[in-house]
């Protein structure tokens, strides 16, 4: 939903993936379990303590021309920018309640993905969170600002 001031307050879920171990693959899923204070279940990242969940902008991958999962993200949402939002601002992502800890920086794999990627992603690389509240996402669920600080 936007604003009149153009302001996203809530999207949806639209893409989920767990990352089974580092440089593998993603795994879609139709549903993840965020667990407190450690992540998404069965995730590589998961006990992180500042990078457990990832999330992006559908409309960054569009215009990007890339396929979801391509950047390695946990959850793609739809309608909720998200690229920017302060640290602590809280989330409430279907069952869960996650908290912004960073922007994901780009790094060097973006240009092994296409050349030029990563100069192209800063400031769009998605938005990094830990789970302060477990609970069951799934494709569908509504994503929305529970605390803000923009």
């Amino acid at each position: 939903m936007i604003t009149k001031e153009g302001m996203a307050t809530g999207g949806i879920v639209r893409h989920l993936f767990i990352k089974p171990a580092h440089k593998q693959p993603m795994r879609p899923m139709s549903e993840v379990t965020a667990i407190n204070g450690e992540g998404l279940s069965s995730d590589a990242s998961y006990g992180s303590s500042k990078r457990q969940v990832l999330l992006i902008e559908e409309e960054t991958i569009d215009e990007l021309s890339l396929a979801p999962g391509d950047l390695r993200e946990n959850i793609v949402v739809a309608g909720l920018l998200m690229a920017g939002t302060p640290s602590q601002t809280r989330l409430r992502v279907g069952g869960a309640e996650l908290e912004v800890t960073m922007d994901c920086a780009p790094c060097d794999f973006l240009d092994r993905l296409r050349l030029g990627l990563q100069q192209e992603m800063i400031g769009r690389r998605g938005t990094l969170c830990r789970v302060v509240l477990g609970g069951v996402i799934r494709i569908g669920d509504s994503i929305s600002w529970t605390t803000s600080t923009r």
